[in-house]
């Protein structure tokens, strides 16, 4: 029993941790979002938290302190992304003044809309879904993004929901806005490689949260959603700080390219028997970014193989013939069957 429980506290000491990273939560005061932050924090990130409402801030932190959750680290920011034509920009332009370039960034942003069947929607509604859900993923990327080019281990990972794999009746427009912000980050994901940031994105069923805390125990915690992001960022970057640790002892100067003098010195070298200056590297080297890891997590039985899960892998969840069922049943006319015991039995 003494060995096992020596072994646990080994493994907890092992765990990764974000002290001295910065993060942000895009829709850190929602439901999910909440969640997120908080395992952040706990994680030992410094959690900068947009909102138009600086109310809804205050609840935050009320909110985690009250769970136990340290908020000395956390940075509540009024402010509006989705004002144009400028606000996400300028939101990431004070962010990053108050607390510098960051290293995680989490979108959670979104909602859910129960619409007529797709061949019967009003394209003002239409457009109106899709405008929205889509450009406030768009404005976040282009106010976070360019920031995070050259930190080594960034991560930006991208909270979405199940109707962007599953069709659910009377959600169509969602479905197809979370199917078109599915897409984006696996494209930014490709684009992005080459700066050293890490794309991933979460594809989540019915969530327990602050709103839904008697849930099924089957479901997947907001917190838990937290501590996984917290888990595999800070295991990035860990391994950029490894890379950097490794070449610094094979002669390599990190973080810092040659200097105009250096450069001339390097060629004066080239023709005596002097030895070869240090290499240098690039930070996008430290931790290399690749195609985008998209993990769905529709029971708790799927965050287990998501923490293991390498980056750029493409994960499916356990139950994955029973999605669509699973997210259906958080929609307004079957919300109530989401808290009963187990999950439905699979309908073919």
């Amino acid at each position: 029993m003494r060995a096992r429980t020596s072994s646990s506290a080994a493994e907890l000491d092992e765990t990764p941790r974000l002290d001295g990273k910065v993060a942000v939560v895009c829709g850190g005061t929602g439901e999910v979002g909440e969640g997120i932050v908080a395992g952040l924090l706990i994680a030992g990130a410094r959690v900068a938290v947009p909102s138009r409402s600086g109310e809804r801030l205050s609840v935050l932190a009320d909110r985690l302190e009250a769970a136990g959750v340290p908020t000395e680290k956390l940075v509540p920011l009024v402010g509006d992304i989705s004002e144009m034509p400028d606000g996400a920009h300028d939101v990431a332009a004070e962010l990053s003044r108050l607390i510098g370039r960051p290293d995680l960034v989490v979108v959670a942003l979104g909602g859910w809309v129960q619409t007529d069947a797709l061949a019967d929607l009003e394209i003002d509604t239409w457009d109106s879904i899709i405008d929205g859900a889509l450009r406030a993923h768009q404005l976040a990327a282009a106010a976070f993004v360019p920031l995070m080019r050259g930190r080594p281990g960034a991560m930006y990972v991208q909270i979405n929901g199940a109707a962007a794999r599953y069709p659910v009746p009377g959600a169509g427009a969602v479905s197809v806005a979370a199917a078109g912000e599915l897409m984006a980050a696996q494209v930014m994901a490709v684009e992005e490689a080459g700066h050293g940031i890490q794309v991933e994105a979460l594809v989540l069923g019915p969530i327990r949260t602050r709103s839904r805390d008697d849930a099924a125990a089957w479901m997947i915690s907001a917190r838990a959603v937290g501590d996984l992001i917290a888990q595999r960022a800070a295991r990035r970057a860990q391994v950029a700080e490894t890379v950097r640790a490794t070449a610094e002892a094979a002669g390599a100067l990190p973080l810092a390219p040659p200097t105009a003098r250096e450069r001339e010195h390097d060629d004066d070298l080239i023709d005596d028997d002097s030895p070869q200056p240090r290499r240098h590297i690039h930070p996008d080297a430290l931790a290399p970014g690749g195609p985008a890891t998209v993990l769905e997590l529709l029971t708790a039985a799927d965050l287990r193989p998501a923490r293991s899960a390498a980056s750029g892998a493409v994960r499916g969840a356990r139950g994955a013939s029973l999605g669509w069922v699973l997210w259906g049943l958080q929609t307004a006319s079957l919300s109530k069957q989401v808290r009963r015991d187990d999950p439905p039995p699979n309908p073919h």
